[in-house]
């Protein structure tokens, strides 16, 4: 599991499993929708500190405590998880008590995607490949800033943008 900045696999026990599920409606309710949950997918809490999406293509079945995108878009994950990402979250999102952010799609629908060709994506979807496959090597937040340089790069970003971003992100 790693739960640096960006939060990129799942840690399989804060999902919610239907096997566990102790009543019948809820269990129903899983299997209605197991064909959705069983798809790859992009999950985040509900109430979060800050921008930290996780990938899931082992099937995991979440509560409503969850936040889901059904896709298998890593670049989309890669985004979302960047200090683009969390500077969007910062400068949109209404803050809740306690300094907590709830992205609901209300919200999420208007964060803006970069368009990108397949051979901007291929070097960001690589590293977070690299990420979702060894999440505890320490060569993750260098890949992270990896990341972020080819995001800054497809947002346009400014040496000037850069620094704010960067500075405000401490």
């Amino acid at each position: 599991q790693y739960m640096g900045r960006g939060c990129y696999r799942m840690n399989l026990q804060q999902a919610y499993y239907e096997q566990k599920v102790e009543n019948t409606f809820l269990r129903v309710k899983a299997n209605t929708f197991r064909e959705f949950f069983e798809k790859p997918k992009i999950i985040s809490s509900n109430i979060i500190k800050t921008n930290t999406f996780a990938f899931d293509s082992t099937g995991i079945v979440t509560n409503q405590q969850y936040f889901i995108i059904p896709t298998n878009d890593t670049f989309l994950l890669a985004v979302l998880n960047s200090r683009v990402g969390t500077q969007w979250f910062y400068s949109t999102l209404p803050l809740l008590r306690g300094a907590f952010f709830e992205p609901s799609s209300i919200f999420m629908q208007h964060f803006p995607i970069a368009k990108a060709s397949d051979k901007e994506r291929a070097p960001i979807i690589k590293y977070v490949e690299k990420i979702i496959a060894n999440p505890d090597s320490p060569d993750v937040p260098r890949l992270e800033k990896e990341i972020d340089k080819l995001i800054y790069d497809l947002y346009g970003l400014t040496p000037e943008e850069i620094a704010i971003v960067e500075k405000e992100m401490k």
